[in-house]
């Protein structure tokens, strides 16, 4: 789970917690490393991240379902 809340729900049941908001480029590319699927649930992720995303998609490193381009507009 990456976010940028102190206790987020979802911490319950992740095996880890990110700690960054949605534009937040280190966090994200500590989630890269971390998994290998990323799913979205809020549509405000900054642009930055879904390029770094739709990189580490194309690459290969990590799934990125729905792809980045469905936010892309």
């Amino acid at each position: 789970v990456m976010t940028d809340e102190a206790e987020p729900p979802a911490a319950a049941t992740a095996d880890r917690v990110i700690h960054g908001g949605l534009g937040d480029l280190a966090a994200a590319r500590t989630l890269v490393e971390a998994v290998d699927v990323v799913t979205f649930e809020i549509e405000a992720v900054g642009a930055d991240v879904l390029d770094l995303l739709a990189d580490a998609d194309a690459r290969g490193r990590v799934a990125v379902r729905p792809g980045t381009g469905i936010l892309a507009t």
